[in-house]
């Protein structure tokens, strides 16, 4: 599994090229994120105007579909430290100047 933070799917709905290729790259892992995230970037696609904003819900709902979304809550960061103390977890990823260790 490769936990992917807010900037990710973000670049992925505003079609940035690096983040479909990164996704591309992961089409056999398990990809997640967590509940924080989309709701960081639902608050942007709620913002704007209007006629857009309906669009930009379906393009999150599709994307939503594509990932692993995990709630926060205490025995989830639990997990997640876990992961990352046992160096599961890459330290960054390779989109909007996050390099792949």
């Amino acid at each position: 599994m490769k936990g992917l933070d807010t900037p990710v799917p973000l670049a992925l709905l505003e079609g940035d090229r690096s983040a479909r290729d990164l996704f591309r790259k992961l089409r056999e892992v398990e990809v997640a994120t967590t509940e924080t995230n989309f709701l960081e970037i639902g608050y942007l696609a709620a913002r704007g105007a209007p006629r857009v904003r309906a669009g930009r819900r379906e393009a999150l709902g599709r994307l939503r579909g594509k990932f692993t979304v995990h709630p926060i809550d205490p025995r989830g960061v639990a997990g997640a430290e876990g992961c990352v103390t046992r160096g599961e977890v890459p330290a960054s990823l390779e989109v909007r100047g996050y390099s792949e260790p």
